[in-house]
């Protein structure tokens, strides 16, 4: 009995090599399928997938908000609503259920948008090599304000570009810091004729390495 496995498991141990040998024979005669091969396993490491987020904060009491980023590019519009509506869409890479974060302490509303690619748990080594994607999530966040907003709101990012549409008929203090980006403002707004106490907000965009950009909208 004995003797029949110790048969089997040399059977066993040549058919394991000999078929290791015909692979290794293969590959060496053909090198791009090797090639072939880790690309197709690195496309579906990392491959992504359609993500969307809606989320509505109520401002009443509030006269501060925050809206704080790291790589997610940022736009700033305003429209005649009552609440703040923040919309994220793009593509993600697994399993991400949701990106927008909030805290409220008194008149404060401080919203955090995670970088996507934090999410990533999947990490590939190819002969001692770490294997990245080439296109990293691509993810934009849009802030709806309204128009009868008249307090402070903070729009910051690291890396990432911010942009605001802001209207003609639109008053408001603006703010603009980019430590190391390009700064173009082409927002003129028109004053109404014998104004002498507008009722405005204050708008303050700042980034470290971002570009900032604010839009005329046309009435």
């Amino acid at each position: 009995m004995l003797k029949k496995i110790f048969l089997a498991m040399i059977a066993i141990l040549f058919i394991f090599v000999g078929s290791c040998s015909i692979l290794m024979g293969y590959f060496i005669f053909n090198p791009r399928s090797i090639e072939t091969g880790l690309d197709w396993i690195s496309d579906q490491a990392f491959k992504t997938q359609p993500f969307s987020e809606k989320q509505e904060f109520f401002l009443q009491g509030i006269t501060d908000i925050s809206v704080e980023s790291t790589q997610v590019p940022l736009l700033l519009k305003i429209y005649n609503g009552s609440t703040l509506f923040i919309e994220v869409s793009g593509q993600v890479q697994g399993d991400v259920k949701t990106l927008l974060s909030q805290r409220a302490e008194g008149s404060s509303l401080r919203i955090q948008l995670v970088n996507p690619d934090a999410f990533s748990s999947f990490h590939l080594q190819i002969n001692g090599q770490n294997v990245h994607s080439n296109d990293q999530s691509e993810i934009k966040a849009t802030a709806y304000l309204p128009k009868s907003y008249l307090h402070k709101i903070t729009l910051s990012t690291t890396q990432a570009p911010i942009g605001a549409h802001l209207p003609l008929d639109y008053y408001a203090q603006l703010n603009l810091r980019s430590e190391s980006g390009k700064i173009e403002n082409n927002w003129k707004p028109q004053v109404p004729a014998g104004s002498k106490e507008l009722k405005i907000g204050e708008i303050e965009i700042q980034t470290e390495s971002g570009h900032i950009q604010v839009e005329n909208i046309p009435l």
